[in-house]
């Protein structure tokens, strides 16, 4: 929508006039009508936008203005004009502004003249197949963080400073975490080239770019930060535990994006500080760890996502960088032989844990890494709880409010995610009194959750054959997920009068009919959790 608004007046405000010709255009290509109807909603009878998603009145001048930066939307607006004009799908404006940011990295990447022509290739293989590739066709600002950050690094190490801190401080209106580095680049130059004027001057001029964001938030919302005033964010979800989630989680961790890079950085990283032979490109590492205290407050830690994290993306862009850095201090022979390893681990990521040719919200179910790993070794894999309660399903075996059950394939329980003061559940569940305390005595609670693994379980002799208290959990919740359905099917008003004519057919009852209906969606349903057609 502020792809629209740059469109139609050249400003991010939002208007009446940039939902309905948007609408206007889905309606007449027969395109996802369901969003049209979704968002002229938004707009009341006095023909102004009075609520929508991501939009928040200037204390200013009372107009619109979404919580995320302008500037991705408006490097979008060439894409989308060109578009228009070829009469093509405006909404793949951002895979193509996506795919130039890319093709523009490896256009600077062929510039620098310090790189040699084989080691250029292979850093232009390094940027394509990143995890930015996942995120290609996103209308969100990963890509562009990613590329942005990725010449950041390089364009530092081969001594374009200026550049390096341009490309970090425009990425930074996006993900203000990259001002870290900008700060660090900003300070290496003014160290190395003194005070002078014309060296803050050209600071000054390719610097200013941090501070859009924050400025522009406090002009209309009085905060540097929307998202930061919301209870979006919170110091207490801080953790070394989320921090090793970020790098190494089998749902969205960046293992799974640059697996062979991050394992051999790390070893090269211990190797280096074991010789003292440390570069300064490791620098960059320490802003990771900077940025990470920032972006670890997100409270909920399984965002939507594509494979990987949001985050992971433009870390991982920087981390690739450094790795590209430190490997080319090896001998020709094993630079390019461990290039083409990583290349090929890099395709082969890539293209095994996405499915291209369908939208696919990995956010909400979990992964067949993850699910191999708690089938068999439970005790291995204890996300963060958030990740855990978003992507085990709902319709569990005897899952609560407030213990969350992992079942394998055969329907036996695995693994619990157990809120604090919860662990007494246990009780009904079979287990001594004494013996669920002692357990609660070992458990690590972390974000006020632990984990209960399989063998836990059968030390303290659960037996869940004889675990009456699922029959009553699975009766409560089935009732629950029918008297659910039957809200959709009544709050559908063509599903309802099928239903009707249903009724009419086969010569029953309205409400003998409705049942059978509500019975065949439950079973369905529980069949797509089991896997089964």
């Amino acid at each position: 929508m502020m792809t629209e608004s740059f469109n139609n007046h050249l400003s991010p405000e939002i208007r009446a006039e940039d939902i309905t010709d948007y609408v206007d255009y889905l309606e007449e290509k027969n395109l996802k009508p369901y969003i049209g109807k979704s968002l002229k909603a938004t707009i009341n009878k006095k023909g102004e936008v009075a609520s929508l998603s991501g939009y928040y009145r200037s204390e200013a001048n009372g107009k619109k203005y979404s919580y995320h930066f302008w500037m991705y939307s408006l490097i979008n607006l060439p894409a989308r004009a060109i578009l228009e004009h070829l009469s093509a799908d405006i909404r793949i404006s951002f895979l193509a502004t996506n795919l130039f940011l890319i093709f523009f990295g490896i256009w600077l990447i062929s510039r620098i003249k310090a790189i040699s022509i084989g080691k250029r290739i292979v850093l232009s293989l390094f940027l394509i197949f990143s995890p930015a590739f996942w995120y290609i066709d996103w209308s969100h600002a990963e890509v562009f963080t990613a590329v942005l950050a990725f010449l950041g690094v390089i364009h530092f190490n081969y001594n374009k400073k200026y550049l390096s801190l341009l490309f970090f401080s425009i990425a930074a209106t996006h993900n203000l975490p990259l001002a870290i580095p900008a700060l660090f680049v900003f300070l290496n130059v003014l160290y190395k080239s003194g005070f002078k004027i014309n060296v803050l001057f050209s600071l000054f001029l390719c610097s200013f770019w941090v501070l859009l964001s924050p400025l522009f938030n406090l002009y209309h919302f009085h905060v540097p930060s929307v998202i930061a005033s919301t209870d979006l964010l919170s110091l207490d979800v801080v953790s070394f535990n989320r921090l090793f989630s970020f790098l190494f989680d089998l749902n969205q961790g960046a293992i799974l994006g640059i697996p062979i890079i991050l394992l051999v950085l790390i070893g090269l990283l211990f190797y280096d500080l074991i010789k003292r032979k440390l570069i300064l490109s490791y620098a960059f590492l320490v802003c990771i760890l900077l940025m990470s205290i920032l972006f670890m407050q997100m409270t909920n830690w399984n965002h939507g996502n594509a494979v990987v994290n949001r985050y992971v993306v433009w870390n991982a862009a920087i981390i690739i960088a450094v790795f590209f850095i430190r490997i080319s201090r090896f001998r020709p022979i094993l630079f390019y032989a461990l290039s083409t390893l990583v290349v090929f681990s890099q395709v082969f990521a890539i293209f095994s844990q996405q499915a291209f040719n369908k939208i696919y919200w990995h956010a909400d179910h979990l992964n067949s890494l993850s699910k191999y790993v708690m089938n068999n070794h439970p005790s291995w894999y204890n996300p963060d709880p958030t990740i855990f309660i978003a992507r085990v399903s709902d319709y569990e075996l005897s899952t609560t409010d407030s213990v969350v059950v992992y079942t394998n394939d055969k329907g036996r329980i695995t693994k619990l995610l157990v809120k604090e003061g919860s662990i007494t559940q246990l009780i009904n569940r079979g287990i001594e009194k004494g013996k669920v305390d002692s357990l609660n005595e070992e458990l690590s609670y972390h974000n006020g959750f632990a984990y209960v693994n399989k063998k836990q379980l059968t030390k303290i002799g659960y037996r869940q054959e004889k675990d009456n208290y699922i029959t009553v959990l699975e009766k409560d919740r089935e009732h629950r997920n029918k008297a659910l359905i039957r809200k959709r099917i009544l709050g559908n008003p063509d599903w309802y009068d099928g239903i009707k004519k249903q009724s009419k057919e086969w010569g029953l009852t309205l409400d003998s009919t409705m049942q059978i209906n509500i019975n065949y969606q439950y079973q369905l349903n529980q069949n797509a959790r089991k896997g089964l057609k």
